[in-house]
């Protein structure tokens, strides 16, 4: 699809502030709500029922005082989950990207059916996973780096050489965390309209670093916003935690249990139904780095068109 023909069929691909770009988000998930979660369910409750088992388990390892005393099957069974969940958040990922695309091409969010569209979510939560390899590829080399440097660098003797190298850590986290920015473009970019990830990247990261600002100011506001409706959503799971965590110190010191006998139901229904707000809940950031990305593709296409125009018009007059 040309760039002017998406620009006429929909509300995406628009130069936007920082703060439309937030406004624009949270209503795309309030006007679109219905439609999102009846084409997305099933892998919402995929992902909140695995990040149920994960979080379940992993709090039992933490009560347990000595971690010799954890069995081996609440390790694996821990670790399983968490790989499982991260490979449903991946699908998760591409069933949303493919309903973006649908939205940014159409202006319209379908409603698919449980067993429509698993080809195209496919094919977008494997762009995912690859845009991920890459980027530890591109990685590993500066982080190689990073670790032989340390290895050479004097230790400090007294607390002002460690000062000193706190703080040199501190910066380079810092220029390391800058460097990233820019890839949340490229990552809506290639999930979006695939291609050659090493063709793109140049291209694409240069168009995100030129408007870094936005995307951290985006990234930072939306966050802190999901941050505050999540510490009401996830209020009752860390009661009960808190809870569990208390009866279980208290059968360590030779108390009785002071939690009735349904207890344990009553947990994981609420672990359960917490992780699927807080999955729902986190939506919201992607929406609203769809309008960035949205803005950038239309400030930098803009952008191009000046260029050429402006250079038509110079080979024109000579």
């Amino acid at each position: 699809m040309t760039k002017e023909l998406l620009q006429d069929t929909n509300n995406v691909v628009k130069q936007r502030s920082s703060a439309a770009c937030i406004k624009e988000g949270f209503r795309f998930i309030t006007s679109h709500f219905r439609s999102l979660f009846h084409s997305a369910w099933a892998p919402v409750l995929v992902t909140a029922l695995l990040m149920t088992v994960y979080f379940l388990f992993f709090i039992e390892m933490m009560v347990i005082p000595m971690p010799t005393d954890v069995s081996i099957g609440t390790m694996v069974i821990m670790y399983v989950s968490y790989v499982l969940y991260s490979l449903s958040g991946l699908l998760l990922t591409g069933r949303l990207f493919m309903l973006f695309k649908e939205f940014r091409d159409t202006g319209r969010v379908p409603r698919l059916k449980l067993t429509s569209g698993w080809r195209q979510t496919l094919i977008m939560a494997g762009r995912a996973f690859i845009f991920q390899i890459w980027i530890i590829l591109l990685a590993s080399p500066g982080t190689q780096l990073f670790s032989i440097i340390g290895q050479w660098l004097p230790k400090p003797q007294s607390l002002t050489g460690l000062g000193f190298m706190t703080a040199g850590l501190i910066v380079v986290a810092i220029i390391a965390f800058i460097s990233l920015i820019p890839l949340m473009y490229t990552f809506y970019k290639y999930v979006l309209d695939g291609g050659s990830f090493m063709k793109m990247v140049g291209k694409s990261y240069a168009r995100g670093a030129r408007h870094r600002g936005k995307i951290v100011a985006v990234g930072i506001l939306s966050g802190i916003l999901v941050a505050v409706i999540l510490g009401f959503v996830l209020l009752p799971m860390m009661i009960v935690s808190g809870a569990f965590t208390q009866s279980v110190i208290g059968i360590l010191q030779g108390d009785e249990s002071g939690v009735p006998s349904y207890f344990p139901w009553l947990m994981r229904i609420t672990y359960l139904v917490s992780m699927i707000a807080s999955v729902l809940v986190s939506i919201y950031c992607y929406s609203s780095m769809l309008y960035v990305y949205g803005s950038i593709e239309a400030q930098e296409n803009e952008r191009e068109n000046y260029i050429i125009q402006q250079e038509t018009n110079e080979q024109t007059t000579t």
